[in-house]
């Protein structure tokens, strides 16, 4: 086994890929052989090896029994990872801009009482025409487009997308491009989806389509995360506005800034995503009638969808299973 220190200065490593290289490579060991002395599934190892999940307290005490590696030191690895791994997911001047958007959104409809309508019009548009049942393929296609900008910017790692539902949430995690300013301002939006070269068109109408299940939308990127939620959003503006609570108003058009790690330590989903993912959807289900159409909808999702795009993909849809 070589005995090269941790590298200071440099992004700390996944205590999976240290085990992976400096243990069952160093020993000449398949995975399934490793499995077996440390008695556990292959899969879960392997879960572990491409630093899908995080290391847990009851493997590193496998691990030092077996291999004879400090326990202690193996967890450390997985704290200090971690620790940069919530950096990574936030960025102060994207945060900056959410609440800059927020406040100039309320002066907006304070000035101008017509864009309420407006606005309030295009997402009623959306949920009463075709995309009010498109949900899975619209979140889909904003995840293929983050991998082809993601591609655009000399990102060639493996492209991955993962949709999952379970119990009364939708996620979609994927590899690629995370938020920007202009993605933050085509979702906040009432039209605006910037285009660019082969792109199916990013965090455009489809997004909104989401209303239609009723609950808080989030969306955790690596660069900033931000929570969409619907009711609270027209509190607040018939709140500053001063309007009665039956005046119909958008629930769109203001986000607030949220903490991923807060987020991940109450939800082993996404502290699963976070792992590997640049962007992950996390989006409430709370009408039943949604729900029983996502089902379907996943079921039968057009899987031959990442066959046209330019870059290979990987896209796993998972129906409620852990």
């Amino acid at each position: 086994m070589n005995d090269k220190p941790v590298k200071i200065g440099m992004r700390p490593s996944h205590p999976g890929g240290f085990i992976r290289t400096e243990i069952i490579d160093e020993l000449g060991l398949s995975r399934a052989e490793a499995a077996k002395a440390l008695n556990v599934r292959q899969a879960r190892l392997s879960d572990l090896l491409d630093e899908k999940v995080a290391l847990s307290p009851e493997m590193a005490h496998r691990v030092e029994k077996v291999f004879g590696i400090s326990m202690d030191l193996l967890l450390r690895m997985q704290t200090w990872h971690d620790e940069v791994e919530v950096c990574e997911w936030h960025d102060e001047t994207l945060a900056e801009y959410v609440e800059e958007r927020r406040n100039k959104t309320l002066i907006v409809y304070q000035t101008e009482r017509e864009r309420l309508r407006e606005d309030f019009n295009t997402e009623e548009s959306v949920l009463a025409g075709g995309y009010r049942y498109r949900q899975v393929f619209e979140v889909v296609q904003n995840a293929a487009d983050a991998i082809l900008e993601g591609a655009e910017e000399g990102d060639v790692g493996a492209a991955r997308i993962i949709v999952r539902l379970i119990d009364s949430e939708l996620y979609v995690a994927n590899t690629g491009a995370p938020l920007t300013k202009d993605g933050i301002v085509a979702l906040l939006g009432a039209h605006s989806s910037p285009k660019r070269k082969n792109q199916i068109g990013r965090f455009g109408l489809g997004f909104k389509s989401l209303l239609a299940l009723n609950g808080k939308i989030d969306l955790f990127s690596r660069s900033v995360s931000i929570r969409f939620d619907p009711l609270s959003c027209q509190q607040m503006i018939r709140n500053k506005l001063g309007l009665s609570p039956d005046y119909l108003v958008p629930g769109l058009r203001i986000a607030e800034v949220v903490s991923f790690e807060d987020e991940a330590r109450q939800d082993p989903q996404l502290a699963e995503f976070g792992q590997w993912a640049t962007t992950v959807l996390r989006a409430q289900i709370n009408d039943a009638d949604m729900k029983d159409r996502l089902y379907e909808e996943l079921q039968n999702f057009p899987r031959e969808f990442v066959l046209f795009l330019p870059v290979d993909v990987s896209l796993e849809l998972n129906f409620g299973l852990e």
